[in-house]
């Protein structure tokens, strides 16, 4: 099963970021604990839903980059 590597790159990049664990970022981005471990293992996420996973991690970013509280 082929992997999404650019998309568990900006995941993990994000996490290394903020400080977040996997389930938290699974709960908060998409109300699944087990999103990340998911995707790692495989799941693959299509258009509208890996694009919300991406967005949230834009919006999360940029709270972080102006000093906000992430969510």
């Amino acid at each position: 099963m082929e992997i999404d590597t650019q998309l568990i790159d900006a995941i993990d990049a994000f996490l290394g970021a903020s400080g977040w664990t996997p389930t938290r970022f699974g709960k908060d981005a998409f109300n699944d604990p087990n999103l990340v471990f998911d995707i790692r293992e495989g799941r693959w996420l299509r258009g509208p839903n890996r694009d919300r996973v991406l967005t949230f991690i834009k919006e999360q970013n940029e709270l972080l980059e102006t000093g906000g509280q992430a969510a």
